[in-house]
């Protein structure tokens, strides 16, 4: 893990109870190891292990991009040989993942940049199991290094900092969600309550978007996705991470390029009703565009009939808010032709397309402008940083695709998020 992220376990440990009880659970998986050969032990002592370095030449290759082409026939190899270095030196995929993202690693980023920007992290992936399995059967013995393809346990207000498998990861994000529809009554329907719930939602969006629990965006970003001012954001997320029983546990202060790192948690007291609890269909969203100016409370309405038809008294249990709010947001959607009255009580009309809607509104354009605004500001932030660091410069990412929209407007089916993290990265 970083030390950043060390730092935050080390202030934050465990009791003396959590530790006993883990020991006992572990008993018969450390008398198996005690049991060991030494020829195993041998072995294991061998494989790879955090704190080794990588050699010269590979770091050069992952900074620079330029190989040998008498060694490697093409990029792919060199790739491969890189992220094979990387693994024996203990990283894990997380590790030289953020590499490639924050500019320490350039010329390995441009190795990926021939994958869309929302599967360059699954194809590092591939290579660093690849890398993992070549390293067992070069030893004839199944790496002790193995990905777990199992749901993680979702310990209250704990989590992982490096987690190897995606489909666990989007299981996790699932039970987290029911978590926040367990907890959600503590923000009520005020404007503050109904802002920090669309914050929660940007935050879980971008977690299955980035297939992890961890994530690192800056306060631009999650307004962008959620419709609330930049500065608003960081009030509202110290207060999030300020709960008795948080649903976000902050995990990395921010530091040069990179963000405030907040990791999502399931409160213990929950935990149970948030495993047992059948998972909601569909996508978590944040603020979807059209709802910029349609307003957050008919949000939450669409939201709440948006898959299935209900009745208005469902409707005002499911979104916390009041008779009067909850009519006043089905007036709107109905003018919209958003949603329409059936025999169960309200529905969603399905013709009805938010991105075109939004697109009649102006709402794209705003976002455009906004998003034009946080890149400049980027911009001059890391040229701040490149001018007064000891090190490296730090390079935008050589995988930045072509910039849409500065000529024209985003894909139709595109939500906030998505043109958030198209930023972000």
């Amino acid at each position: 893990m970083s030390v950043w992220m060390a730092r935050s376990v080390f202030e934050s440990p465990a009791d003396e109870a959590a530790v006993q009880t883990l020991i006992k659970d572990l008993e018969p998986e450390i008398q198996s190891m005690e049991a060991e050969t030494q020829d195993e032990a041998v072995l294991v002592n061998s494989m790879s292990t955090p704190g080794s370095r990588m050699s010269r030449t590979m770091t050069v290759l992952a900074s620079q991009g330029i190989y040998d082409s008498a060694r490697y026939n093409s990029p792919s190899e060199a790739r491969q040989a890189v992220v094979l270095a990387a693994a024996a030196a203990g990283m894990t995929s997380t590790d030289i993942d953020r590499r490639t993202k924050d500019g320490t690693w350039p010329g390995l980023a441009q190795f990926y940049a021939r994958y869309s920007p929302a599967n360059r992290s699954k194809a590092l992936h591939r290579d660093w199991i690849s890398a993992q399995r070549f390293m067992a059967q070069s030893r004839g013995k199944k790496s002790v290094q193995k990905t777990n393809t199992s749901p993680p346990p979702t310990q209250g207000g704990s989590y992982r900092a490096d987690i190897s498998s995606a489909a666990a990861e989007h299981q996790f994000i699932r039970s987290w969600r029911t978590a926040l529809r367990i907890a959600e009554p503590r923000y009520g329907a005020s404007k503050a309550g109904l802002a920090r719930r669309m914050i929660l939602r940007a935050i879980g969006e971008a977690a299955h978007k980035t297939e992890s629990r961890i994530v690192e965006f800056g306060v631009r970003s999650l307004a962008v996705a959620s419709g609330v001012e930049p500065t608003t954001v960081a009030a509202h997320l110290r207060a999030l991470r300020a709960e008795p029983d948080p649903l976000i546990a902050h995990t990395a202060e921010a530091i040069g390029v990179n963000a405030d790192q907040y990791t999502l948690v399931i409160p213990r007291h929950i935990e149970v009703g948030a495993n047992e609890i059948s998972w909601r269909k569909g996508k978590v969203h944040a603020m979807r565009p059209a709802f910029r100016l349609l307003g957050m409370p008919a949000a939450f309405v669409y939201e709440a009939i948006e898959h299935s038809p209900a009745p208005v008294k469902d409707i005002i249990a499911e979104t916390r808010m009041s008779r009067s709010t909850v009519h006043e947001a089905l007036e709107i959607l109905a003018a919209w032709n958003l949603v329409r009255r059936c025999a169960s009580g309200w529905e969603a009309v399905a013709s009805t397309s938010l991105a075109a809607l939004a697109e009649m509104l102006g709402v794209v354009d705003f976002v455009a402008d906004q998003i034009h605004k946080h890149r400049a500001e980027r911009t001059a932030w890391r040229q701040w940083l490149a001018q007064r660091q000891a090190g490296p410069l730090l390079l935008l990412s050589p995988g930045d695709d072509y910039p849409w929209e500065e000529f024209e407007g985003p894909p139709d089916e595109w939500t906030l998020s998505d043109m958030m993290l198209r930023r972000a990265s």
